[in-house]
């Protein structure tokens, strides 16, 4: 009797009637993921000239908690240029290229009007520029690497679900490059952007 009174409930547990445990929670039951794209302009100080103001082109990625407006985010910009410029009695091509690497924190408010959402974000980048020069008094490349600290903020509108439409604009400041000569990378930067949740 004491023993069946033991047992029954171990059986009871263990039996097909016992309920499985919930499975754990995923990722995206947990929190929001975007993807955006960038297409814009980029500008940089006249050292760059003739090359300064450059087409830049990225993706970023962030995410963030559904009922919370603080979250994280990171991606990349290529942003380039090919100019001509006369020196003398000839024609000198200069060639700038930009590649950047970020990520830092980003918020993101509820909306202002309708689905137009504002967000604004901040953190480090790593940058690898450079600089070359083809013509008149022969060829010279330079290029390096340099830290930088950005910032930015913008405005999306939702449509289709999960799809956005915005601008984004930006700023940054890094530390000195040699590029044929000591430069600083800063810029600023205005961008359309696309963006979809998944």
């Amino acid at each position: 009797m004491v023993f069946e009174s033991l047992v029954a409930p171990l059986a009871a547990f263990l039996g097909p009637s016992a309920p499985l445990p919930a499975p754990a929670p995923q990722f995206h039951g947990e929190g929001i993921v975007r993807t955006t794209l960038y297409f814009g302009s980029h500008w940089l100080s006249s050292d760059f000239a003739p090359a300064d103001d450059q087409l830049v082109l990225g993706i970023d990625i962030d995410v963030r908690e559904p009922a919370g407006r603080t979250g994280f985010e990171a991606g990349y910009f290529r942003s380039f240029a090919d100019e001509s410029t006369s020196v003398g009695g000839g024609s000198v091509d200069v060639e700038s290229l930009v590649h950047e690497f970020w990520g830092g924190a980003r918020w993101t408010f509820d909306p202002w009007f309708g689905h137009a959402r504002p967000y604004v974000g901040t953190g480090l980048s790593a940058l690898y520029a450079s600089y070359d020069t083809d013509g008149f008094g022969g060829s010279t490349h330079g290029s390096g690497w340099a830290i930088g600290l950005y910032g930015h903020a913008g405005l999306e509108w939702a449509f289709a679900g999960g799809w956005a439409v915005g601008v984004d604009l930006r700023s940054l400041v890094s530390t000195d490059t040699d590029l044929q000569a000591s430069v600083e990378l800063n810029y600023t930067q205005a961008a359309l952007t696309l963006s979809w949740g998944w």
